[in-house]
Formats: C-alpha cells, structure tokens, sequence
C-alpha cells in the first residue's frame, strides 16, 4: 500500500539502501530524539 511521505510508493519498491538510510535516522532519533532533533534542525538550517 503507497504512503504519503514514501511519495506513494510502496516500501518494497524502495531500494536496500533508502530503507537503510530510513533505518539509521529512525535509530539515532529514538536513541536521543532532543540530540536527534538538534542535529536535524541544523542540518536543515530551520531555526
């Protein structure tokens, strides 16, 4: 089933390393969510 923030592509049709790189973010956000957080902000340059 297509997902909004996958843009309507269903998770199998993503590749290894997008599901990966998903995967790695999803682990550092729930490991420290307010350093995770920070580290977004500033990379995103949102202030």
């Amino acid at each position: 089933m297509p997902i909004k923030y996958l843009n309507n592509k269903p998770w199998s049709d993503w590749s290894r390393d997008e599901r990966m790189f998903c995967a790695v973010l999803w682990e550092h956000g729930r490991k420290d969510s307010a350093k995770f957080a920070r580290w977004l902000k500033k990379a995103a340059k949102i202030d």
